[in-house]
């Protein structure tokens, strides 16, 4: 995409899709017109270190691409069908079964609020996002395997200076993290939580991770340990 702007430098792009901007990190979902807008600025330091798509580059830039395809399917995009009519396509089945699940993560986060931050939160202000983040996981994991199995990556072609010792798995995981890296302070934390801006970005990692069973596989944790829990939270 960014060697698309290079090379039409002469087209409106500004113009061309209504969306919050063209820089920020994160893919939009237009309901409206059942379009996914995946932004300059989400790939464009990518561009800019390989002309190929390296398979480590998958933890960083795709969660966002998967997060902005779960929009269309879940309860945000539930009312909007594939022909942009405003219906509601979910079964009152899948309704009921997905408002158990929702329950589910959101008595998780409140729980971490309140362990992390000392917070009494339990709103839903941040559920789709948090529910995203849950369940893109197991899907990025399969699309980076799958990556690098069309490359040709063994794990000794794989290895990042400083990381030897981690497996490509492991890689997967840390890199994982790594997109969502920010400077650790407690009091910015708990007023991205009361001023409704994001989720902490710790909980962002850690929540999903200790939800997805091969995390814990992957790095060996103990049974029952914080990143091993007996009961997790998971959507599919």
């Amino acid at each position: 995409m960014s060697f698309y702007w290079i090379t039409n430098s002469s087209f409106d792009m500004d113009a061309r899709y209504q969306v919050s901007s063209l820089v920020a990190g994160e893919v939009e979902y237009i309901a409206e017109r059942n379009l996914l807008f995946i932004p300059h600025g989400l790939i464009a330091f990518a561009s800019h270190i390989s002309d190929t798509f390296d398979p480590l580059f998958v933890p960083f830039i795709v969660p966002a691409i998967l997060r902005g395809m779960f929009a269309a399917i879940d309860r945000r995009g539930s009312t909007v069908n594939v022909q942009n009519q405003v219906v509601n396509w979910w079964s009152n089945s899948s309704r009921s079964k997905f408002a158990s699940k929702l329950q589910c993560f959101q008595d998780q986060y409140a729980a971490e609020m309140q362990d992390h931050f000392g917070l009494d939160i339990d709103d839903e202000f941040f559920m789709d996002e948090n529910v995203a983040d849950n369940a893109v996981l197991h899907l990025l994991h399969d699309v980076f395997r799958k990556a690098m199995h069309l490359a040709r990556r063994t794990p000794r072609d794989s290895r990042v200076p400083g990381f030897e010792s981690l497996t490509v798995d492991q890689l997967f995981f840390v890199n994982y993290a790594a997109a969502h890296c920010d400077g650790f302070n407690a009091n910015t934390f708990r007023r991205q939580v009361i001023y409704k801006d994001c989720v902490p970005a710790d909980l962002r990692v850690n929540v999903p991770l200790k939800n997805y069973p091969k995390f814990s596989e992957v790095f060996k944790c103990q049974r029952n340990a914080p990143m091993n829990p007996e009961n997790r939270c998971e959507l599919w």
